[in-house]
């Protein structure tokens, strides 16, 4: 059989590759001519969570949300950053970035609206993506869910950002969040270099 090994200039790891023992097949492996190469999964992974329920609108969604903690960190790779409900990425990229919502209503209503916009300018920002919840009372509580999920070419991390919106049509509707678990949260998955 045979082999590729490379050894880290420090630290003593090595990579290897290998061929098969024994096949009638050529397997070809082809590498992209781009620059910083970083082969297979995700780059980095991130999730926050909305920690307290509220009722109405919140355009953005800016307080009670915390990077998730429960069972594992929710960390793979460098860390989102969040002011006043504005998103900043870590670095240039290639990005999907969902928002899941759940909503409880407990009289009529007819939506709710999870709205995940972004800034290409650091200023302006436009729904790019938007899930959307239905609610019909027949005089019980009604819970529904729904997601938005976008993907981002993030070409400049001071100008291109994100925001969670929510939009109802009747106060009483409440966005679900706790502490413990996800209810109401944002993921960011990165998945390639720009």
């Amino acid at each position: 059989m045979s082999s590729i090994k490379l050894t880290a200039d420090s630290g003593g790891g090595t990579f290897e590759i290998k061929a098969p023992a024994s096949s009638a097949n050529t397997r070809v492996l082809t590498l992209p001519d781009v620059k910083d190469l970083t082969l297979g999964g995700i780059l980095m992974f991130d999730q926050y969570r909305l920690t307290t329920s509220f009722s109405g609108a919140s355009e953005p969604i800016s307080s009670n949300i915390e990077r998730v903690d429960t069972f594992s960190p929710a960390l793979i790779g460098s860390a989102m950053s969040v002011s006043s409900g504005i998103f900043t990425f870590p670095s240039t990229g290639m990005y999907e970035v969902s928002f899941h919502l759940v909503g409880r209503m407990n009289g009529d209503s007819r939506f709710q609206n999870a709205s995940l916009e972004v800034t290409t300018d650091g200023t302006n920002f436009t729904e790019a993506a938007r899930g959307a919840n239905s609610f019909y009372n027949g005089g019980a509580s009604v819970l529904s869910s729904c997601v938005a999920k976008v993907f981002f070419d993030v070409t400049n991390t001071s100008t291109h950002k994100v925001r969670f919106d929510v939009t109802v049509n009747s106060g009483s509707t409440e966005t679900l969040g706790d502490t413990n678990n996800n209810q109401t949260y944002f993921t960011f998955k990165k998945f390639s270099t720009t």
